[in-house]
């Protein structure tokens, strides 16, 4: 008889082939006595055939990474004569923005692989659905260094107002030194935002834990208007793709 994980990837093997076959909305959940997996994405991103088997694929990735380093876990804890604590892993995908050509989206990742606590961070996509390519939203600047400069004041501005609440009462002896520091661009996820639904007009700037302040605190998510600045970054064959905000 198949133990209680067996039966458990089995049906979310066989739930996973069935949301992906048939589009749109997707979500499995898995959980035994090894680890717990989560993997969504949302209805716009299942419409897209392309997308929904590249985001499968990476399901399918991230399950087997998980399956692997969990065992190495629970194997070693049993060699060292410790408790075992459960792996986790949970990716869900959400719409940034749903233009005419282009599908902007996010993803949250939060992990536990022992210790203290879990962490969490961010990835992102745009899914072009003339090209039926996914493309990462570096891809549409051509010169990091200008949009760099574009953004920093304002991302740096709000992101010292937003610290200034949360650290509300904290002596400022206690923050270290590099979380003072406006953390730069390619620490940071970028997220290509839209208010009109027409064309990308805002960027999203997400610092997760540790990269702009301690784990207490957690991610901050600033947005940037698209400026002249940010405009003049914007490589050539994407232009069409942005508006002033």
């Amino acid at each position: 008889m198949a133990d209680d994980s067996t039966q458990a990837s089995a049906s979310a093997t066989a739930a996973a082939s069935e949301a992906t076959a048939g589009g749109g909305a997707f979500s499995v959940a898995e959980t035994n006595d090894l680890y717990e997996f989560e993997y969504s994405w949302p209805e716009a991103a299942g419409d897209e055939p392309g997308l929904r088997a590249l985001l499968d694929r990476r399901r399918q990735n991230s399950l087997e990474l998980l399956q692997e380093s969990a065992t190495r876990g629970r194997d070693g804890a049993r060699d060292s004569g410790f408790p075992y604590n459960r792996y986790l892993l949970r990716v869900e995908w959400e719409v940034v923005a749903d233009l005419p050509r282009y599908l902007s989206l996010s993803a949250r990742r939060s992990s536990y692989t022992g210790g203290a606590h879990g962490n969490y961070g961010f990835n992102s996509l745009v899914w072009d659905r003339e090209s039926r390519a996914a493309l990462k939203p570096r891809a549409f600047f051509s010169d990091m260094t200008a949009l760099e400069n574009a953004v920093r004041e304002p991302f740096c501005t709000k992101l010292q107002a937003e610290r200034a609440e949360r650290r509300d009462g904290t002596d400022a002896a206690d923050i270290a030194d590099d979380f003072k520091q406006c953390p730069p661009l390619k620490d940071l996820t970028i997220l290509l935002g839209s208010s009109n639904g027409r064309k990308f007009n805002r960027l999203g700037l997400l610092a997760g834990p540790y990269v702009a302040g301690p784990w207490a605190e957690g991610a901050y998510e600033i947005d940037v208007p698209v400026s002249e600045a940010v405009l003049s970054a914007v490589n050539p064959e994407y232009h069409e793709a942005f508006a002033l905000r």
